[in-house]
């Protein structure tokens, strides 16, 4: 094909296919004596040895009776991209060659040496259609493929073999095909290779060549043994040696020679020594190993590779053992519980089976990895390979061990003398855990000991108390906690009873007597007591309660004593002793005073009143100390001046107050009052007051503010004010009006309900007022009785000014005449 091409790259992947169209080796094959696979790499070339063909070698894409070495065929992009055929080779290369557009010719010519006398050998060589019809270049006037093998003698004068490929259309994908042609030496050790183009050149006709090859071609050998089916004997790498019988049988009636080889890889390989016959005995074999043996016609060639052909292999293999199966864990548990499964981990690709012994045994389980047995017991899981039923070196051992509930009894005596102890005795498992209560409390725990036991004391004993058993549980991990009954109740005896005598009500301040006895001679009594607010009481001990409670309350109040008998150490029941506090009556009388004018009359008196019912209460009344005879009322009328002092006794309780003292003083009265003040529309009004006759001291008071000591009152608002007087004796109680006159300084007639006219208030009803401007203009006239001025004139209102007044009035019967100015302010 003679033309430029735009090149691309594209890697396909290529079925190989082989054919033996021109007859192929049907019997065993030797080791190749010629191999030309053209090399490998990334670069073009290199250009083949002078006489191996008469194509014209070229670095590139290769025109009509040109050619080329390349690792890809898509030199031309109507030629399909495939790599070169030789398997597992890296950027290998094969021979491109464009057939010459006008003559058939020899392509590739090569001298084979090495070769075997009377020996039949197979040449075979793979082609390739480089074009590619999914181009459509050449359509219908595509010129095919077709090559011709031939093969001659050293010389070049006796053909020993040929044959033709026959047409080779462009498939739609890259399809390699192999050919071969079988032919036999006589005396010939070498031989002459030669290809023809049988096609013209033009479009089409281009082809890739590779992997070249000439081996020896032998009659068909196997290698069997009796005892196996097959070429092959699998076994276990745990298992014992194997020794085997093999036999090599070969097709056809000739008579042949032998020479058994071993390997173990399968690729290198050592002859054994003295194995020249069909039959061999493989021995002790311990490891994979291969078997074949070569095969030959002519003892001279069983030495020579190339000569001779090698059979079948035979194998003996051993299969890596599985690893142990790995425990995860032994189970133990109490015999209330599900037992659980025991369990194994084994890779992916392997099984587990269950046994009862390390060893042999009895197979329980199959191909599972989990055992859940009926009872306690060691198990055994052998893994083993899924693929070769290879077992594990050893059996992994999987324990379950089922622990017996534990158990306890509780024991004690059943009575102890009030403050004696007791010994409580646990027995049950040893080395067990008991939980308990103590009359309903909190939870407690004892161990028991390796015996099995365990004892408690308790506290002398003064009631009786109650051991209950809850749950036993063995120590460690686990625990088979068991919930229990029982329990052991402790009884007391000669427990101490607390009786009282005496009297259980008494006045405030009256020492008690209670006597405390008890049924046991030697019993010790401890009392405490709710004093409920009443003083004087405590707690303490002995048989005599002698205390004086006090009570500030007029009212009976109830004390409770508690009292507990104790003998040796042990309590007895607290009794309860309610014990009535009368409370002492109150008299309320109050300090007085005696009010006179300028002399005291006989006829004057304080009243000293107790604010008690008489009914109830008799009365003493005191003076100076001394019994005031017949005076035995709830008041008093005390007409002189000194100390008074009173007792009230019920009449129910007959329990007598405490003394109550007043004293008696006597106060002059003040007659009249006195009134000195500023003059009218005086800046700072002052009122200053005097009293007429009393003695004081006084104190004073304008209207409704406190009273005061000072009789002076300053900066007083206008208007009417009312001042009070009185004394310390309350016996002075004056009063008088007084009226301070003024005006407002400013007013603010906006209607907002404050300020809103202006006028002079407290004047006389005869007074008249009259407004005017700053210029001396007559505003308004009005009186003091009136609504006042709210800024107008003549209906108009008025700015925001200074405005003057005049007014008459009469002060202290004195006629006067008043002017100033006031502000309007909006």
């Amino acid at each position: 094909m003679n033309r430029f091409k735009s090149i691309f790259f594209l890697l396909l992947v290529v079925p190989f296919i082989s054919y033996s169209q021109l007859g192929s080796c049907s019997g065993s094959k030797g080791i190749p004596v010629f191999v030309e696979d053209f090399g490998s790499g990334t670069n073009y070339g290199p250009q083949l040895p002078s006489g191996v063909t008469n194509y014209t070698y070229i670095a590139g894409s290769p025109n009509d009776g040109f050619y080329t070495l390349f690792n890809r065929t898509n030199l031309y992009d109507t030629w399909h991209n495939s790599l070169d055929h030789t398997p597992n080779d890296t950027d290998g290369k094969a021979l491109i060659v464009n057939g010459n557009a006008l003559t058939t010719g020899e392509f590739y010519k090569r001298k084979v040496t090495g070769l075997c006398i009377n020996t039949t050998f197979v040449f075979s060589s793979w082609l390739l259609n480089v074009y590619n019809p999914n181009s459509n270049f050449c359509g219908a006037n595509e010129i095919p493929i077709n090559v011709r093998f031939e093969i001659w003698d050293e010389t070049e004068s006796t053909l020993l073999g040929f044959g033709d490929t026959g047409s080779i259309i462009g498939n739609s994908s890259p399809n390699w095909q192999q050919f071969s042609l079988v032919f036999t030496t006589g005396n010939q050790t070498a031989v002459v290779l030669k290809m023809k183009n049988n096609s013209t050149g033009g479009c089409g006709n281009d082809l890739a060549l590779d992997d070249i090859e000439f081996r020896s071609c032998g009659d068909f050998t196997t290698i069997t043994s009796p005892t196996v089916t097959g070429d092959a004997y699998k076994t276990c790498s745990n298992s014992p040696p194997v020794t085997l019988d093999l036999e090599a049988k070969t097709l056809g009636s000739s008579s042949y020679f032998y020479q058994w080889q071993s390997s173990t890889d399968g690729v290198n390989w050592t002859d054994i020594i003295g194995a020249n016959t069909a039959n061999y005995k493989a021995s002790n074999v311990t490891v994979s190993t291969y078997y074949r043996t070569k095969v030959a016609q002519d003892i001279a060639n069983l030495g020579n590779d190339f000569c001779s052909a090698v059979s079948d292999i035979f194998t003996i293999s051993f299969s890596i053992v599985t690893p142990n199966a790995v425990s995860n864990g032994d189970k133990t548990i109490c015999n209330n519980t599900a037992i659980p499964p025991l369990t194994v981990s084994v890779n992916t690709t392997s099984g587990v089976n269950w046994y009862d012994s390390l060893t042999g045994g009895n197979l329980i389980l199959a191909n599972n990895v989990s055992y859940t047995p009926t009872s306690a017991g060691t198990y055994y899981a052998e893994a083993y390979d899924l693929n070769t039923t290879c077992t594990s070196n050893s059996r992994t051992p999987v324990s379950l061990t089922v622990l017996a509930l534990p158990s306890v009894l509780i024991s004690s005596v059943n009575t102890v003398y009030c403050g004696d102890a007791a010994t409580i005795n646990f027995e049950g498992t040893s080395n067990a855990i008991v939980q308990y209560k103590v009359d309903g409390g909190p939870s407690q725990t004892i161990n028991l000991d390796a015996s099995g036991v365990a004892t408690i004391t308790t506290a002398p004993l003064k009631k009786t108390i109650v051991y209950q058993l809850e749950s036993i549980s063995l120590s460690g991990s686990l625990s088979c906690i068991q919930l229990v009954s029982g329990a052991v109740s402790i009884g007391v005896t000669r427990i101490p009873v607390a009786n009282y005598t005496g009297i259980v009500a008494y006045c405030s301040n009256e020492q008690t007597a209670i006597n405390l006895t008890s049924d046991i001679v030697g019993t010790t009594f401890y009392w405490t007591v709710n004093s409920n607010g009443v003083e004087g009481v405590s707690a303490g001990n002995g048989d005599l309660i002698s205390q004086n409670p006090i009570s500030n309350s007029e009212t009976d109040t109830v004390i409770t004593y508690f009292v507990t008998p104790v003998y040796n150490g042990c309590d007895g029941e607290t009794i309860s002793i309610p014990v009535t506090i009368y409370g002492l009556p109150i008299p309320k009388i109050t300090d007085g005073v005696i009010c006179l004018n300028s002399s005291k009359p006989s006829s004057q008196f304080f009243t000293l009143d107790t604010q008690l019912n008489p009914t109830d209460f008799s009365f003493s009344w005191y003076y100076e100390g001394r019994l005031i005879p017949n005076a035995n009322n709830s008041t008093y009328n005390a007409d002189e001046i000194g100390n008074y002092t009173v007792e009230a006794t019920s009449n129910i309780t007959a329990c007598t107050s405490l003394r109550v003292n007043a004293v008696i003083n006597e106060f002059v009265q003040g007659q009249s009052l006195v009134i000195e003040q500023e003059t009218a529309f005086n800046d700072n009004q002052s009122i200053a007051v005097t009293v007429v006759g009393g003695n004081g001291p006084f104190l004073y008071k304008l209207d409704s503010l406190d009273f005061q000591d000072s009789n002076v009152f300053n900066d007083v608002s206008s208007g009417t004010h009312l001042i009070t007087v009185i004394d310390d004796g309350l016996c002075t109680n004056l009063e008088i009006d007084v009226t301070v006159i003024n005006y407002p300084r400013y007013f603010t007639p906006n209607n907002d309900g404050f300020n809103d006219t202006w006028n002079i208030k407290d004047l006389d009803l005869n007074s008249t007022i009259w407004i005017f401007d700053r210029y001396g203009k007559l505003l308004k006239q009005i009186n003091s009785s009136g609504l006042g001025w709210d800024g107008t004139f003549n209906g108009k209102q008025l700015v925001t000014d200074d405005y003057w007044f005049l007014t008459n009035y009469v002060e202290k019967g004195i006629a006067k005449t008043f002017r100033s100015h006031f502000t309007l302010k909006r």
